[in-house]
C-alpha cells in the first residue's frame, strides 16, 4: 500500500510541487479540472484541496459506530466552492434555480435541514448543503472502474425509499471494477465552519450498505490544506519531501444491512503521516470528505453504500 498526494492534479497547468515521481503519479488519476469550474463567483475563496488516497486506518468501528484509526484512505480533495444558485434548501419547495419543487418520493412531505448542526440531508436533490451559504458537494475519482455519481460537481440524488422517516433523497455511493486509489465525495463549505464555538466534538452520519465496506472520513483544515489552494499549509522539501493535504482521518466499518448511525468524534481523527504535521484545530474546518477506497488503498474494488443525514454533533 502507497501513500500519495495529487495536489496538483487540481490545477490544469500547475507545476509539480513534489517532483518527478508525484507527477507520474498524478497523471494517472482522472483529469479533475472540473473541480475549477462551475463554482458561483460569490464563494469563497479558501482555494481547492487534495487529499492522498493513503492506507487505511489500523482500526475501524465496529457494529453502527465508527472506532477510532490510525488513518484512513485518502483522496483527491475538492476545492472550497460558492454556494450553489437556488432556493433555501430548507425550505421545500424553495424558489430559485435549482429549487425542490416539492415533489418526489414523499410528495415533497420529507423534512429538510431541519437542524443548525446538519451539513446535508440532500433533500434538495440538488447538490446544495444544509450549511450556512450552502456549500456545494462534488465528486472524485481515479479514473477506474464504473462510479456513481459521476465524477464532477453533484447535482441529483438517488431516492431512498425511507419516507417513514422524512427521507426522500439520500447520497448513493455505487462503484464497479475500481482498480487503484479509489473514490471519493467532498462536501464543500462556502466558509469556513468553527466547530470549537459552536460546541461541535465530531460528525455523525447515517449510513446502510449491500455488503460491509470500510470507507473514511477526513476533515479538511487551514492548517493541513496547501497554500497555493488557500490554506496555511507549505510543503517542505525535505529529505523526505512532506506534501500538504494530509487532512485528519478515520476509517469507518458500515455494516450490511439497513440504516445504522455512525459517529466520528474529532479527537479519533489523525493525519496519516505522509504529509506535513499540522495542529489539528477545529476552530476552521473547511470540508468533509467521505472516501471509498480502492485497492492500492487496502480497499474494495466494489461499493454499493448509501449516506444520509450528515451533521456535526
Amino acid at each position: 500500500m502507497r501513500a500519495f498526494n495529487v495536489s496538483t492534479a487540481l490545477k490544469n497547468n500547475a507545476p509539480s510541487l513534489l517532483g518527478s515521481l508525484l507527477l507520474v503519479i498524478s497523471c494517472s488519476l482522472h483529469d479533475t479540472g472540473y473541480l475549477q469550474e462551475g463554482d458561483p463567483a460569490a464563494g469563497g475563496a479558501d482555494g481547492s484541496d487534495a487529499g492522498g488516497a493513503g492506507a487505511p486506518g489500523t482500526s475501524a468501528g465496529t457494529g453502527a459506530v465508527g472506532g477510532a484509526a490510525e488513518g484512513g484512505a485518502g483522496g483527491v480533495g475538492a476545492g472550497e466552492g460558492g454556494s450553489a444558485a437556488g432556493g433555501d434548501p430548507s425550505v421545500v419547495g424553495g424558489a430559485g434555480a435549482g429549487g425542490s419543487n416539492g415533489s418526489g418520493p414523499c410528495n415533497g412531505e420529507q423534512v429538510k435541514c431541519e437542524s443548525s448542526e446538519l451539513i446535508a440531508d440532500f433533500e434538495s436533490d440538488d447538490g446544495r448543503l444544509c450549511v450556512p451559504g450552502s456549500g456545494t458537494v462534488v465528486a472524485y475519482g481515479d479514473g477506474t472502474g464504473t462510479v456513481s455519481p459521476p465524477v464532477g460537481d453533484v447535482k441529483s440524488y438517488d431516492p431512498s425509499d425511507d419516507c417513514d422517516r422524512g427521507s426522500a433523497y439520500a447520497l448513493h455511493v455505487l462503484v464497479g471494477g475500481a482498480e487503484d486509489y479509489g473514490y471519493g465525495v467532498a462536501l464543500r463549505f462556502p466558509q469556513n465552519v468553527d466547530a470549537v464555538e459552536a460546541g461541535y466534538t465530531g460528525v455523525r452520519f447515517k449510513a446502510k450498505a449491500a455488503k460491509a465496506r470500510k470507507i473514511s472520513v477526513k476533515v479538511a483544515l487551514p492548517t493541513t490544506l496547501d497554500a497555493s489552494f488557500g490554506g496555511s499549509c507549505v510543503p517542505t522539501a525535505g529529505p523526505p519531501a512532506k506534501p500538504c493535504n494530509d487532512h485528519p482521518a478515520v476509517a469507518v466499518v458500515v455494516a450490511a444491512g439497513g440504516w445504522l448511525d455512525y459517529e466520528v468524534a474529532f479527537s479519533s481523527l489523525k493525519q496519516e503521516d505522509w504529509g506535513v504535521p499540522a495542529a489539528l484545530d477545529y476552530s476552521a474546518v473547511v470540508q468533509l470528505h467521505v472516501v471509498f477506497p480502492g485497492p492500492v488503498s487496502g480497499g474494495s474494488p466494489d461499493f454499493d453504500v448509501w449516506i444520509d443525514d450528515v451533521s456535526f454533533y
